[in-house]
């Protein structure tokens, strides 16, 4: 072979050489950034995790029967005791708040939205909900002339009721009673 055409195979090998690295680096970063997308989801779900695990753990001290749902989740229980399955929806927006609509009458009820329910006007400070299926919980009593609290009583429940809660600081119970939802309080 003359000189020229081995000078042409050479060029011709070292950029099929080159372009098989760059092919085989491209490769390898899309399985570096696989893998490492792969390890910030399983972290993001080991917090998640740990974080409904912690939730759940915290309740058992209140309640024996409860599901806990995201505030994204709606909820089909039956809240007023009628039979028929009512829903509920969490809106967290500026004066956040539950709308349950009855699954009979389909009578929407708006509970926040900057409207009293006990000495609250919205649900913003909320991490968390859930439908609470016990038969009876706790309230805190407050001295209603010093604010201070004076201990706690247990109620009954008569349907299931919803709860709601802030991480590591509580919350309260909602439970539809002689015709009209109540707030149950039970946090300091």
């Amino acid at each position: 072979m003359n000189k020229q055409h081995i000078f042409f195979l050479t060029i011709l090998s070292l950029i099929g050489c080159g372009q098989t690295n760059n092919v085989k680096n491209s490769q390898s970063d899309k399985v570096v950034k696989q893998d490492s997308i792969s390890t910030i989801s399983k972290i993001e779900f080991d917090s998640i995790s740990k974080l409904m695990k912690f939730r759940k753990e915290s309740l058992n001290s209140e309640y024996k029967n409860f599901k806990i749902y995201n505030l994204e989740e709606i909820i089909y229980e039956d809240f007023n005791g009628d039979g028929i399955v009512d829903k509920a929806e969490f809106k967290k927006q500026k004066n956040s708040g539950i709308i349950i609509t009855d699954g009979k009458t389909h009578k929407v009820t708006k509970l926040g939205f900057g409207k009293k329910i006990a000495h609250l006007t919205d649900f913003d400070w909320v991490d968390f909900w859930g439908v609470l299926k016990d038969k009876t919980t706790f309230e805190i009593i407050f001295d209603k002339n010093t604010g201070d609290i004076l201990g706690d009583t247990i109620l009954r429940l008569k349907n299931k009721s919803i709860f709601v809660e802030e991480d590591e600081v509580g919350g309260g119970v909602i439970t539809y009673e002689n015709d009209t939802y109540k707030w149950i309080h039970q946090s300091d």
